[in-house]
């Protein structure tokens, strides 16, 4: 073990370091903090991990990463044509696997018999945090134009005219609103099923936090809030009315307790009724898709885009557009209709194999870590409910946790961190 002072340094330097992995921002057009952490710790992979190749997980990851490149590399030379920052994401993806191997290596080796549960924490801490800044940034103006500016979002964000531009919805360190707040939820399963919270009232004030700023970033997140807290609190349960009852008690609380402080004066009175309105609006938006759904308007937004190629070698192999670069418009936003015009069907289902294949990783652990199990089932299936809306598979930030998970549940599958670490 580390003397008191270097644990204490390292402590916080890898706490940095999990944070920058999940919220770094843009760079430039091409190069992201992100990128940049990973890549660091990708290094320390291939040149100290060994034998991280004979786990029969990682090598079939790693295949299937490489199987994506190969298959959009031939989409490129078959069409003359594929959007550049589409095969960056899925390099910069593989890139990032290979670097949440190597922060689990260097947290086993500083943290010994703790490591997991400090990892976990710390993914938690980073969100909350995120959090944070969302709030700031809602409450005060300066805080954040001065935040838009070091991640230059006006380049990377629908910017004129929109709810980001007006403080209405803040979208962080990221550049999304629907995804970000996505990666927020994933704090939910880690505040009450890790026992590293074990406090109620500092699982309460976490709860808020994270609920204000999916809030204040996407309608998405917190409908789909409701969602997470059903499955969290069933898993804890095992009962279907405890979980209902359960589930009702913390929304319903926490919105009172939210209101209660933005009465106080906490924000003043114009951003304490968009919060209020963001709240409301999203309770009667689930209301409405449990009641009617048929008329609920995402169900119906998803029905209109709903459309596919007419042709088979594009609805196979796609065409080598997204849909949103100059002259090559797709009228849909959802994001497996889009991947199926630009890659195909065989592009999608490839782009969908490291995601089924982390609920089989995920399922494998489920009786040993129950928390690791849930938080990795919530990722992933978060990916594929917001990949319905836009394209949410493999992007900046999710990936970044679901990468750890993955690598975590791989790790700690019947102790085999023993034989590598």
């Amino acid at each position: 073990m580390l003397k008191k002072k270097s644990y204490i340094l390292m402590y916080i330097l890898m706490y940095i370091c999990v944070f920058f992995f999940i919220f770094g921002w843009k760079l430039s057009k091409y190069v992201d903090i992100i990128v940049i952490v990973s890549f660091v710790f990708t290094l320390y992979t291939f040149f100290y991990i060994k034998n991280i190749l004979c786990f029969k997980h990682v090598r079939f990851l790693f295949i299937l990463f490489v199987l994506i490149i190969l298959y959009l590399s031939f989409i490129y030379f078959y069409h003359n044509k594929i959007e550049m920052h589409f095969i960056l994401r899925t390099i910069r993806s593989g890139i990032n696997f290979s670097a949440a191997i190597g922060i689990i290596f260097i947290f086993y080796k500083l943290f010994k018999n703790n490591w997991d549960k400090i990892l976990i924490q710390f993914i938690l801490y980073a969100i909350v945090l995120h959090s944070l800044i969302i709030i700031a940034m809602f409450i005060n103006e300066e805080t954040r134009s001065a935040i838009y500016e070091l991640t230059n979002a006006k380049q990377y964000v629908n910017w004129a005219g929109t709810e980001i531009s007006t403080g209405a919805r803040i979208t962080g360190l990221t550049y999304g609103l629907a995804q970000t707040s996505a990666i927020h939820l994933i704090g939910l399963p880690l505040i009450f099923l890790d026992g590293q919270v074990a406090n109620k009232f500092l699982k309460t004030i976490f709860s808020i936090i994270i609920l204000i700023s999916i809030a204040l970033t996407s309608k998405t997140g917190l409908i789909l809030s409701h969602i997470v807290f059903l499955f969290i609190f069933y898993q804890l349960s095992g009962n279907i009315i405890s979980t209902v009852k359960y589930t009702l008690l913390i929304m319903i609380g926490s919105i009172f307790l939210i209101i209660s402080v933005l009465l106080l004066g906490s924000f003043d009175f114009i951003n304490s009724s968009i919060l209020f309105s963001h709240f409301m609006g999203s309770a009667l938006n689930f209301q409405m898709m449990i009641s009617d759904p048929q008329n609920f308007y995402y169900f119906k937004h998803i029905r209109e885009m709903w459309i596919f190629p007419t042709d088979l070698e594009t609805f196979m192999l796609g065409s080598g557009s997204l849909g949103r670069e100059e002259g090559g418009y797709i009228a849909t936003d959802l994001g497996y209709n889009r991947l199926i015009f630009g890659i195909g069907l065989l592009g999608l289902i490839l782009l969908l194999l490291p995601f089924l294949y982390g609920y089989y990783i995920a399922f494998q652990i489920k009786h040993a870590d129950t928390t690791l199990y849930i938080a990795l089932l919530c990722c992933l299936t978060l990916s594929l409910i917001i990949n319905f809306k836009e394209i949410a598979l493999m992007t900046r930030g999710m990936w970044s946790i679901e990468c750890l998970l993955i690598c975590l549940c791989i790790i700690k599958n019947k102790g085999a961190e023993n034989e590598v670490l």
